[in-house]
């Protein structure tokens, strides 16, 4: 099974015509998991590179790879002809982790230019919100949205271990030897040393935005 699609252009808008032969996609919204869920899928035996393919710079594709896991390829998920997974993660736990590396608010890795205007570009409204919380949230619900109209699935990071992820991949057809055998619940290993904030809902400006967020968190079972 192929993925059609081109390397993004100035506009943004994937071209017809190049190939990724890619079973898999996985998206999110950054911060949600995608590193432990592609660790995982490689582990179950279906080869998964993290941000390897739909990258910042464009979309590649190195030798090997069956499977990429990517907040960047949200915006080109129409043209993409495999499964896409939608990877979700509490709200708030999202929020949390992007104020801590200040994703929208200048960042504090020497990359983060380049990942900041990504996401300015395809969600161009967070240009006129006044602060960073604000932006993240708005982040966080458009790009969701974008996966989720075009996802055949979503999966929560709370509740994967490796039995739901080997059931995952037999019920999209890619099933192998090592998810067969994922039988018994196995904890992901999540390391993950970048700073965090540690906002509650309280913490939120009360408004239509607050609104939207715990709405859209809901609407995915969580609660607040």
């Amino acid at each position: 099974m192929q993925a059609a699609l081109a390397i993004p252009g100035a506009t943004g808008s994937p071209a017809a015509g190049e190939l990724l032969p890619l079973r898999l996609v996985v998206s999110g919204t950054g911060r949600c998991g995608t590193t432990t869920l592609a660790r995982t899928l490689t582990e179950l035996g279906l080869p998964c590179g993290h941000q390897n393919c739909f990258t910042v710079m464009g979309i590649l594709y190195p030798p090997g790879l069956e499977a990429d896991c990517s907040w960047l390829a949200a915006p080109y998920l129409e043209a993409i002809r495999c499964p896409v997974l939608h990877l979700v993660r509490h709200p708030l736990e999202v929020l949390n982790s992007m104020e801590g590396i200040r994703f929208l608010d200048g960042g504090i890795t020497e990359n983060n230019c380049l990942y900041e205007r990504f996401a300015r570009r395809f969600v161009p409204e967070l240009d006129a919100l006044p602060d960073s919380r604000a932006r993240h949230m708005r982040f966080i619900l458009s790009w969701n949205q974008k996966i989720a109209a075009r996802a055949v699935r979503r999966v929560r990071l709370e509740e994967c271990d490796h039995r739901l992820v080997g059931m995952l991949l037999a019920e999209l057809g890619l099933n192998s030897p090592q998810a067969a055998r994922a039988e018994y619940p196995e904890a992901l290993s999540k390391e993950n040393s970048w700073p965090r904030s540690a906002f509650t809902l309280g913490d939120l400006p009360r408004g239509a935005l607050r609104d939207e967020f715990v709405a859209h968190g809901e609407a995915y079972g969580y609660c607040f």
